[in-house]
Formats: structure tokens, C-alpha cells, sequence
């Protein structure tokens, strides 16, 4: 009788394994044509904590992209937060004082003027950035996912948590003047590919995401310029539109998360998104992500028009810096 038990349950883990090896490579040999997107989107509509053996999303069909039907078991997806950290934002002026800006939290131990740059620095990433590959075991009405493994880290579904649906090939193929690309990050899902492919990848064209990321600060068509000198100081974060343009989104959130702490506006840097230009008809701030290990000038990389970059300072035209953009200039004459 033991070895009875014994082989059946030897049986039993070899059809298991079977089951879960014959998964990858589902899709077969796959040649892209064109310029392809191949993963589909959705996001959760419910916090998921690690240890968690399902997640709740807008809507668990997923089909589009690579896929025809929709996402069964053995399918493979992605679940990625892309925001949700905290950024060193002081709103006392505007809350208590009645201001309408805002400060970093040194302001008030007397260095306001030494370290303006720490305002919007990260104080906690939260779960930003958290992401886990997990395969699908089912899924149960329209908007929830049952996954083979429990998860292995939280998700805060208030920080834009995405679910990708990867497509596990055998062998993928690129040719050249093809691509595989994202469609453009919208607030919920988009800017991320994801694949599996079991066998060879043959890669002669390309698969970018490049401008389909984090979205930069939307235009103010009115022009709208404050009443102070040119010489007066600038708001690093601020509700009013008088007081600079828009920030760029980056992992502390965009329009919604910048109006909760009254800092659509202004020059200071929100995490890694750029800073808003001042009022006086100035540009953007430019963007960050310096590399470890490049000589960082802050000069960024000029592109065209040599001669009128020069005019900064001779031989600026020609600078090189390993990331962080430049800021855009004022009005000039």
C-alpha cells in the first residue's frame, strides 16, 4: 500500500509538472510584423497584500495584443506599481498661514535658503516599483484573477498598480524595420512591455517603450504671467497657475497627487519628475535619472543649434552629461 501511495504521488507531481512546463512557450514561433503591441493592460481596483492567492482588477479578460482568447490558466502576467511614494512636500503656508506654496520640511529648522533642493525628494517609496511575474490558475467572474503562487509583495492599488499579460513564446523573432512597442502610459496602464520566450529570441528590429512613459506637464494655453519682478523668487510647489507651469509625473504621482499637496505648480522637482518653469515665461525643469559611474554635468546634452547654445559659454554646444536634463530658459531679449 505504501508503495502504491508512493507512485501515485510520484504520478501525480510528474503530470504537474508536465502541465506547468508545457505552459511556456504557448504562444509557439512567433515572427512580429510591423510595429506591434503584443501585451494587453489592466489594472487593480483593490489593495493586494503579499501572501495573497487572487487580486481584483477593472477587468480580467485581457484580450488584445498577442491574444485572441481571454486570460485562462497557465497564461502569465505581470502586476507592476508604478506610484505611490512620499516626497519631502511641507504644506504648513498654504494649509496654516494661508499661503499658496509650498516648502521642504527643512523650512522650518531654519536652512530654507541652504536646501531648497530637498524639496520633493523621496522620504518613502511605498510600494513603488514593486513587481512580480505570477502565473494564472483561474479566473472567477469579470474582475478577478486567481494566481498558482501567492504573491510575494504588497500593492497599493491608489499607486497605479498595472497587470500585464505577458505572452510566453517559443521562439520570437524581430526582423528588421519591426518593433515591438507600448501604448503610452495613461494614469493606469501602459509604457511597459513584457515578454517570455522559451527557445531564441532573434532580435534584428526593436522593442521600445521610448516617450511612452511618465507624462509630462500639460500646457497652459491662457499665458497667465504674476505680477512680480523678475527678480523675485520662484515657488518650488504652489496650487496657483500664476506661479509657474505644471510639474512632469514621475513615482510620486502626477495632476491628482501634485493637487492633494498643492504643488501642481512650480519649479521644484517631485521625485524623479521634472520641475515646472518659473512665471516669468520660462521653460520646464529639465528631466533626472543621472547613471552611476558617467561624469554628470547638469549641462545636459544640447541638441542643434551649436552657435546659439555657445552663446552660454563657449563650447556649450558640444556638452555631454551621463542624464539629468537641463532646465529651459526664461525670455530673453
Amino acid at each position: 500500500m505504501k508503495f502504491i501511495k508512493t507512485a501515485a504521488l510520484l504520478a501525480f507531481l510528474l503530470l504537474a509538472a508536465n502541465f506547468s512546463f508545457a505552459q511556456r512557450g504557448k504562444e509557439g514561433n512567433v515572427t512580429i510584423a510591423g510595429n506591434t503591441t503584443v501585451n494587453t493592460y489592466t489594472f487593480l481596483t483593490a489593495n493586494a497584500a503579499s501572501g495573497a492567492g487572487s487580486i481584483t482588477v477593472n477587468n480580467n479578460s485581457m484580450v488584445g495584443g498577442a491574444f485572441g482568447t481571454s486570460l485562462a490558466a497557465g497564461d502569465l502576467i505581470m502586476i507592476i506599481q508604478m506610484q505611490g511614494a512620499t516626497m519631502d512636500i511641507n504644506t504648513t503656508p498654504t494649509v496654516v498661514w494661508g499661503g499658496n506654496y509650498t516648502v521642504p520640511n527643512d523650512y522650518f529648522v531654519g536652512v530654507w535658503d541652504a536646501n531648497p533642493h530637498y524639496w520633493g525628494q523621496v522620504t518613502d517609496y511605498g510600494n513603488a516599483g514593486n513587481f512580480e511575474r505570477v502565473e494564472v490558475l483561474s479566473v472567477t467572474g469579470s474582475n478577478t484573477i486567481n494566481l498558482n503562487c501567492p504573491l510575494a509583495k504588497n500593492y497599493t492599488a491608489s499607486g497605479h498598480v498595472q497587470v500585464i499579460r505577458i505572452p510566453r513564446y517559443e521562439n520570437l523573432t524581430v526582423p528588421v524595420a519591426t518593433s515591438i512597442t507600448a501604448p503610452i502610459w495613461n494614469g493606469d496602464t501602459g509604457g511597459v512591455i513584457a515578454l517570455e520566450v522559451r527557445a531564441a529570441l532573434t532580435l534584428n528590429g526593436t522593442i521600445t517603450a521610448t516617450g511612452a512613459g511618465f507624462r509630462g506637464g500639460q500646457l497652459d494655453p491662457m499665458s497667465y504671467t504674476a505680477n512680480g519682478p523678475p527678480t523675485s523668487i520662484r515657488r518650488l510647489g504652489s496650487f496657483d497657475n500664476l506661479e509657474g507651469s505644471e510639474k512632469g509625473e514621475g513615482i510620486g504621482g502626477f495632476t491628482t497627487e501634485y493637487n492633494a499637496v498643492f504643488s501642481r505648480y512650480g519649479i521644484g522637482a517631485p521625485a524623479n519628475g521634472g520641475g515646472g518653469g518659473g512665471y516669468q515665461n520660462s521653460g520646464g525643469g529639465g528631466g533626472s535619472n543621472s547613471l552611476v559611474g558617467g561624469t554628470y554635468t547638469s549641462k545636459g546634452n544640447p541638441q542643434g543649434f551649436v552657435a546659439v547654445w555657445n552663446l552660454e559659454a563657449v563650447g556649450f554646444g558640444g556638452s555631454t552629461s551621463a542624464g539629468g536634463g537641463r532646465g529651459g530658459y526664461a525670455l530673453s531679449d
